[in-house]
């Protein structure tokens, strides 16, 4: 058995390297293994979780692992409502399908069936939207980021017994969190992070005492089961934000039937006819609630609130 033991300081070496914040509960990584001594593509990965422990705190050691998928070892990692309504994602014996069985590389195909050796090719046209920079008016915005089923990645909605009248056929999952949990390493760049160097570069460290300024928040779930996000200042009881899918009814572009779309909020200038950005502080409590229709059993729906802030002025 042949040990390595690396070391360094906390603070990294420079902006480029990561820094390690004492207030940070876990640090996400990913494990990876290659196929030789030549750089390549690697032969298995999976990702994980640094759990960071108190010294002389009494912890639990849990077993992450309980099967595997492919060779990739699958992690019981629940946590909060998820857990607590025993959802069928959670648990390796009762997973039914989702992101574990599609990695890369992978095809998701009957054992009868050919891998066809062609690819697609496709173009994609995108437009880009700026502004000139001016200076002490133009801010940067950065990421923000959370799960209504709490980094799990993706959830099961459990079908509806037969004798639940179909509008009531509703399951609904909610997260509680503080709003500078989304400004942690790990989360969405961290203390001391780069806007040069790191899109997702979000710093607690540089919020004041005016807080953050929610400027775009868009809900991302899966039709057509999905009904509505809700962001909550429970603080405040106020509905923040609510994301509901529109639905198409006609031919014309954007409105086509049988299609939908997700519009989401937006901050801004009352002059371009926006309502003026919330103001969060980082303590502030915050509450993510997702209903799905449940007349179906989904497997492998999402519940993420993606969304952009700037640094209160």
């Amino acid at each position: 058995l042949r040990t390595i033991v690396l070391t360094r300081n906390l603070t990294g070496l420079t902006p480029q390297h990561y820094t390690f914040a004492v207030n940070t509960a876990s640090i996400p990584f990913i494990n990876a293994i290659g196929h030789g001594v030549d750089y390549a593509y690697h032969a298995s990965r999976t990702s994980a979780v640094l759990a960071m422990l108190m010294d002389g705190v009494p912890s639990c050691l849990c077993t992450l692992s309980a099967g595997t998928i492919n060779n990739i070892p699958f992690g019981e990692n629940c946590l909060g409502e998820i857990l607590d309504q025993q959802n069928s994602a959670c648990f390796f014996d009762t997973f039914g399908g989702g992101l574990p069985c599609c990695y890369h590389l992978q095809s998701l195909l009957d054992a009868n069936q050919t891998i066809p050796p062609a690819y697609d090719e496709i173009y994609i046209r995108l437009r880009f939207y700026y502004e000139d920079y001016v200076p002490n008016e133009t801010h940067n915005l950065f990421r923000l980021f959370w799960e209504a089923e709490t980094w799990q990645g993706e959830y099961d909605i459990p079908r509806a017994p037969a004798a639940v009248p179909v509008q009531e056929r509703i399951h609904m999952l909610a997260t509680e969190f503080k709003f500078g949990d989304m400004m942690f390493a790990g989360m969405s760049g961290g203390a001391n992070c780069s806007f040069r160097t790191d899109v997702n570069c979000a710093d607690p460290s540089r919020v004041t005492s005016k807080g953050v300024n929610l400027i775009y928040a868009a809900a991302h779930c899966h039709a057509p089961a999905c009904l509505s996000m809700d962001l909550i200042n429970m603080d405040t009881g106020e509905l923040v934000c609510r994301n509901t899918p529109v639905y198409g009814v006609t031919d014309e572009i954007y409105d086509e039937k049988g299609f939908m779309y997700i519009p989401p909020c937006v901050w801004g200038s009352p002059a371009e006819g926006l309502q003026q950005p919330p103001a969060f502080q980082l303590d502030t409590n915050m509450m993510v609630v997702i209903a799905t229709n449940s007349t179906y059993k989904h497997y492998g729906n999402m519940g993420f609130w993606q969304m952009r802030g700037a640094y209160a002025v």
